[in-house]
């Protein structure tokens, strides 16, 4: 999508002009582009984009968030080999492991289960994103907790309860 368009997208949706779009207007922005996500998964989008952690996304964190969400359709139909509009456990497995997300097997099966509630074996587009959103922010609150980058970190209760409620 041109820039142009792309701020005529954010302009068509920030109504009080403010130059900023909250979870309400950012949840009617994606559905003009017919992606529909709930309340929940477009403030965890905000989170996880808005540079200046003030609660809502300016021009420049609705580029970063569109080139995500470009991104990640690439390679959700990259990955949905059948043209199903889904992806199988084993093809959500491939796409996650392309975007850079390395999981053992026993969590990657509970990370479908919780993203798979109707238990299908498969998940359609939105909660494929709503599963990249939640492991872009546990990585990031893994990382913030992982000083010297070993890959182990030692959390007590009330971190573990920050680092959790941030990825919700």
């Amino acid at each position: 999508m041109a820039d142009s368009q792309l701020q005529q997208w954010f302009a068509a949706v920030d109504t009080d002009r403010s130059g900023k779009i909250e979870v309400n207007e950012l949840q009617e922005a994606l559905a003009l582009g017919n992606l529909h996500f709930s309340l929940a998964v477009c403030a965890q989008m905000i989170r996880l984009h808005d540079r200046s952690s003030s609660g809502h996304v300016d021009m420049q964190d609705f580029r970063a968030l569109h080139k995500f969400l470009e991104e990640m359709n690439q390679s959700f139909q990259m990955h949905d080999q059948d043209r199903s509009g889904s992806l199988d456990s084993n093809e959500t497995h491939a796409a996650l492991t392309q975007a850079g997300f390395r999981l053992e097997q026993p969590a990657f099966i509970e990370m479908m289960r919780a993203f798979d509630p109707e238990r299908k074996g498969k998940i359609s587009y939105a909660p494929y994103i709503a599963m990249t959103l939640f492991l872009r922010c546990a990585a990031n609150a893994f990382q913030a907790f992982d000083a010297g980058r070993t890959g182990r970190v030692d959390l007590d209760f009330s971190q573990f309860i920050y680092a959790a409620s941030n990825c919700r």
